[in-house]
């Protein structure tokens, strides 16, 4: 169970800290505080509750590592299911959990 909530709290995190730092605020007042940033994107996307009632994730998303361009796209699913795709040209790999075993 523990890593299922690692898995949520990365594709979360993975969403929402770009959303943060790239998108202008269109608030009228000025948020500082973290938590009731996070509040006000919860009560905008159906509360909190809504959120940790999703089963699954999907994230696409693009990747620069190490001088190399690519694609990172990720399945998950409630408890510990899980499928990774990093595709970066001249590197390709797929990793996943099925529960039971971790595989590359």
């Amino acid at each position: 169970m523990k890593k299922a909530k690692s898995v949520i709290g990365h594709i979360v995190a993975s969403v929402l800290i770009p959303l943060l730092l790239y998108c202008p605020s269109k608030a009228s007042n000025n948020l500082t505080d973290p938590y009731e940033i996070f509040q006000k994107h919860f009560e905008a996307i159906g509360g909190l509750d809504r959120l940790k009632a999703d089963t699954t994730a999907h994230v696409e998303a693009e990747l620069s590592v190490f001088g190399l361009k690519g694609t990172v796209i990720t399945w998950s699913k409630k408890p510990i299911y899980q499928r990774q795709e990093v595709d970066l040209g001249v590197f390709r790999e797929t990793s996943g959990d099925n529960g039971q075993y971790k595989w590359t």
